[in-house]
């Protein structure tokens, strides 16, 4: 197959909406639901980027950063509260990126 802008267009038409569902049985406070949300969204940025995935628009300039249908939903629990955890400085952030990336 030979290599090139138009085979790269052709890959990408196949992509799909991502769907990342994050579940924990701790209860989150707005802050921790909004940090998850930014650690799955740059764990997702970073799985595309790390497989080369190309963006639709312009495949041999840009690199894909997902699609206007993915979706994230946290879900929580009633256990232990974690407040403003969802960054990379916490158990609950630190345990968020390679599930998402793994997929």
């Amino acid at each position: 197959m030979p290599s090139g802008p138009e085979n790269l267009r052709a890959a990408v038409w196949n992509a799909g909406t991502i769907n990342i569902i994050l579940m924990t049985n701790m209860a989150l406070s707005p802050r921790a639901m909004t940090r998850s949300l930014i650690a799955a969204t740059e764990a997702k940025t970073a799985a595309l980027a790390d497989l080369d995935i190309r963006s639709s628009d312009d495949p041999a300039l840009w690199q894909a950063t997902g699609t206007g249908t993915d979706n994230i939903l946290v879900v929580q629990g009633t256990g232990q509260k974690i407040d403003g955890a969802g960054g990379g400085a916490g158990k609950w952030g630190n345990s968020l990126p390679e599930p998402c990336m793994r997929g």
